[in-house]
Order: C-alpha cells, then structure tokens, then sequence
C-alpha cells in the first residue's frame, strides 16, 4: 500500500481542513498542488476531471483511487487512522461536532466562495462573504459556549477544529473579526 496523495492547492480552505487531519493523525502523505481558480485553474481540466469530475479540490488518492469532498476525505482517514480520535467519544458532543462541521462546510465557506466573485461582482461578493461570515461564526459562539475546552470540543483537536481554523483565517483576509 503506497502512501496516501493529497491533490489541493494552499488556497482551498477545504484543503486546508484536509491537511490539519493528515497533520494531526501523523499520516505520511504525498502532497501535490494543483493550481486552483474558479474558470481557469487546473481542477478545471478535462484532465483533472477524470479524477474528480465536479472540478473541485481536494481529493485524496487511496492506492491510486480518488476520494473527494473534503468531509468524506477526513471521514476514511478518521476510519482507516482511528487515533488520535478526532471525534468526540460521547454521542452527543459527536453530533455537536458535525454539526458545527456541517455549519462550517455548507452554510459558511461556499457563501464566501471566491467562486461567486464572477456571479456577484467584487463589491455584492464581498458583502455577502461578510453576512455569511458574521452569521455562521454568531450561531459558532452559542454552541462553543457549551462544547469549549481549549479546542472547540474540550481539549483535544477535533474535525470541528479543522474546519474551523481555515474559515477563521478568511474572515480575518476580509476583514471581518
């Protein structure tokens, strides 16, 4: 079995998470960038497409076979790496934690997605990235006010933790606090 590939770019935010699970597992992996925009990037390539035929990264090779989507990507290595765990052991706090996931890959980052800068135009874009930004990490810091150790599920990195750390560094690149 050859080590797992990594396809993603330093600005894909979904990347981003996938690379804090590999990180924190300690999973030797082969990391290869891939040049990333929304018409012109190479993910776009018919090339590309025939590992991923949605065009997005990351995907993840597992001896030669993709896998995409970032939160099914960290799902196979949380099964295939059990330790460190990276969801809570308590059923409760595990839904908690996908929860706040599923807030923060679907109803934060695709609406402050630069993909949408030639649909919105820059200036609508930019408020919209803002009042997606500011509402997702308002109903975060209801639900961190009950799960918060030093991490956002007590004190060990969890899947939230990963999703989170990428989508902060977003606000802070526009602007938001």
């Amino acid at each position: 079995m050859s080590k797992p590939v990594l396809l993603s770019s330093y600005l894909s935010s979904c990347g981003w998470r996938v690379r804090i699970v590999l990180e924190v597992k300690k999973i030797d992996f082969e990391y290869r960038p891939v040049y990333l925009w929304p018409d012109t990037g190479e993910q776009q390539s018919e090339k590309f497409k025939t590992i991923n035929p949605m065009g997005q990264l990351p995907v993840l090779l597992v001896d030669g076979k993709p896998i995409s989507q970032s939160v099914a990507i960290m799902e196979y290595l949380e099964e295939k790496y059990p330790e460190p765990r990276m969801l809570p052991a308590d059923p409760y706090l595990r839904a908690k934690c996908r929860e706040v996931v599923e807030l923060l890959v679907s109803g934060v980052q695709p609406l402050q997605s630069i993909g949408l800068i030639p649909i919105l135009g820059k200036v609508e874009w930019k408020k919209w990235a803002d009042r997606n930004i500011t509402r997702g990490f308002t109903a975060l810091e209801a639900i961190f006010a009950e799960t918060a150790g030093k991490y956002c599920f007590g004190d060990e990195v969890t899947f939230a933790d990963a999703c989170l750390v990428p989508q902060v560094c977003n606000a802070y690149r526009f602007g938001i606090d």
